[in-house]
């Protein structure tokens, strides 16, 4: 009944294309099937970021913990996103990955979307 997108491959600047073009084009194969609705959400997913988030821990500056989740504050105002650090760094700090949710008829709140 729910069908979940993780798109990669998008930078910003084709954020309005995926949404004008893709999404379409996805709800419009529903239809090859008879009585066939499934809510769909589609999520962009951008690895290759220069973001960068550090922890202060004493009087250091550190990579966040594994499972972080940075939701507000730094994110956009225009579309539900957020950005996770799913990786331990060895050295050096953690790349987060950043989540667009492009698409959402689920209705998935932000914390399933997480």
């Amino acid at each position: 009944m729910k069908i979940v997108v993780y798109r990669d491959g998008v930078s910003d600047s084709q954020l309005d294309t995926v949404l004008k073009y893709e999404v379409p084009q996805l709800q419009k194969s529903f239809h090859a099937f008879q009585n066939y609705q499934p809510s769909l959400v589609v999520i962009v997913v951008q690895k290759q970021l220069s973001t960068n988030f550090y922890c202060l821990t004493g009087e250091e500056l550190v990579s966040p913990p594994l499972g972080t989740v940075i939701d507000h504050g730094v994110t956009s105002s225009g579309w539900q996103d957020f950005f996770l650090l799913a990786h331990h760094s060895r050295q050096g700090c953690s790349i987060p990955t950043r989540y667009i949710c492009m698409w959402n008829t689920a209705n998935l709140s932000s914390e399933h979307l997480q």
